[in-house]
């Protein structure tokens, strides 16, 4: 990409604040940085446990950030640990792989010359599963730009395993809308800024030879009201409760749908950014009416995965294991298990650690 891209100016910025971010998280919460080995490649994610969790399996919520950034960065700037304190759910954030210009990025196009992102998360979400307190029937994943479209990505191709997605300013590809075939209506929220110079709302030309032609706001919103079989639509504005942010916005339900309403906020003068955050103003200004991430845990805690019918799920058995990984996220062969420790998935959608002896 050219050295003019609002994606590396962005860059830029990410290492001072990052660091002035981290300063500001309060003592006495678990944040930890792990390591996960993924068919041979280390991987790292941040996950982050509010204090005094209440007893029982809690709701986990993935947050993908964007090209140029890092996991570091997303925690910082999305602020989303504040409300996992309040609702008391995990976050966790993973760091994507540099691409083939030393980029961090998501594969959400799955091109198949790049990296395998979205197995990576499907065996990290299994580790997760059989090493946290997590409800596997409240799974969620949110991002920012590249971290949105990557949500999307993860919605069509993992829909037994995402209860619900949400994309701030990122839409979706070409491509991955010719591959999306989710087995289930998974309920989405968006939210863009009319004048987002990075992810376009009219979508893009293909400038991001990476990324592949973008689409507008309307071609995915519109993609997943018919996907998500939705019939009805309104629209109420925001309050302006900030008359110095240069924003306003309003939000429109997507109602009647399959399974739950689908959310979609414009920001009428909104730029590349998180809403309710610490303004970046070199990609456009920053809504200030609405905390972005607490919209987000609002959508998010109102859906659950619907269970699965025994008859789709086992065929009238019981619950039974589905696939084993190793500790380094390969998948292996029943028939091959040895003396070791395992993460079975369950065809219920749940997760377990097992040891054989």
């Amino acid at each position: 990409m050219a050295s003019a891209d609002p994606f590396l100016f962005l860059n830029m910025r990410t290492s001072i604040l990052a660091l002035f971010f981290l300063l500001l998280i309060h003592a006495g919460k678990s944040q930890t940085t792990f390591s996960f080995d993924y068919n041979g490649t280390t991987r790292e994610y941040i996950l982050y446990t509010p204090s005094n969790m209440p007893i029982g399996n809690r709701p986990l919520v993935f947050n993908f950030h964007g090209y140029t950034n890092n996991m570091s960065f997303q925690m910082g700037y999305s602020e989303m640990n504040a409300v996992a304190d309040v609702g008391k759910f995990y976050v966790v954030y993973p760091q994507g792989l540099p691409d083939a210009n030393g980029i961090n990025h998501w594969n959400a196009w799955q091109d198949p010359a790049d990296v395998d992102d979205i197995g990576y998360i499907n065996a990290l979400l299994d580790y997760l599963l059989a090493t946290e307190s997590v409800d596997y029937q409240r799974v969620y994943s949110c991002g920012f730009s590249n971290g949105g479209i990557f949500s999307y990505a993860l919605a069509g191709q993992l829909s037994d395993r995402f209860a619900a997605i949400a994309s701030v300013a990122g839409t979706m590809t070409e491509v991955m809308i010719q591959n999306t075939n989710p087995t289930r209506p998974v309920p989405t929220f968006h939210i863009h800024g009319t004048l987002d110079p990075v992810v376009p709302y009219d979508g893009s030309l293909g400038q991001y030879p990476t990324f592949g032609v973008l689409t507008s706001v309307s071609e995915t919103l519109n993609f997943w009201k018919t996907e998500d079989d939705c019939s009805s639509t309104s629209t109420n504005n925001i309050a302006n409760s900030n008359l110095f942010d240069f924003c306003t916005a309003s939000k429109t339900i997507y109602s009647g749908c399959a399974e739950h309403d689908n959310w979609y906020i414009e920001i009428s003068g909104g730029g590349h950014t998180w809403p309710g955050t610490t303004p970046l103003t070199v990609t456009g200004a920053t809504c200030q009416d609405f905390d972005g991430s607490q919209e987000i845990w609002n959508f998010f805690s109102a859906i659950t995965m619907p269970p699965m019918s025994v008859e789709e799920n086992t065929n009238g058995k019981n619950v039974v294991p589905v696939a084993y990984y190793d500790l380094q996220g390969r998948v292996i062969e029943k028939t091959e298990l040895c003396q070791g420790i395992y993460i079975v998935r369950m065809s219920d959608g749940s997760a377990k650690k097992i040891k054989r002896e």
